[in-house]
């Protein structure tokens, strides 16, 4: 996840971790305690994202990445179905399913 994205979901209320004190800014990916970090930000996993953003959250993979998008359709508690695109609200896309909740977590969460 890049830096920006992270300052992104930090400056939009969501609880990133920062790491005090830091000397030097720390590489993408360096696992400090079993998480990762991109400088002094700690990087949230899929999990606290999907929970952050609520219920009825739908992740695909497309030809062109990710996509999430928050399911609206009256058919979500039945199974066997899938979701109809056009209850389909607050969708945001990115390169990795991360990227692609922080991001509808930022739309649905703007400041």
């Amino acid at each position: 996840m890049t830096y920006e994205l992270l300052l992104d979901l930090k400056n939009n209320g969501f609880p990133i971790k920062v790491l005090r004190d830091i000397q030097m800014d720390l590489p993408i990916g360096t696992v400090i305690y079993g998480r990762s970090f991109n400088k002094d930000l700690m990087i949230p996993t899929l999990s606290e994202l999907i929970e952050a953003c609520g219920k009825y959250i739908v992740l695909r993979q497309e030809d062109f990445g990710w996509i999430a998008y928050h399911d609206n359709s009256p058919f979500k508690n039945c199974v066997g179905l899938n979701a109809i695109d056009v209850f389909m609200t607050d969708s945001a896309s990115g390169d990795t399913p991360e990227e692609a909740v922080a991001r509808l977590w930022i739309e649905t969460n703007k400041k």
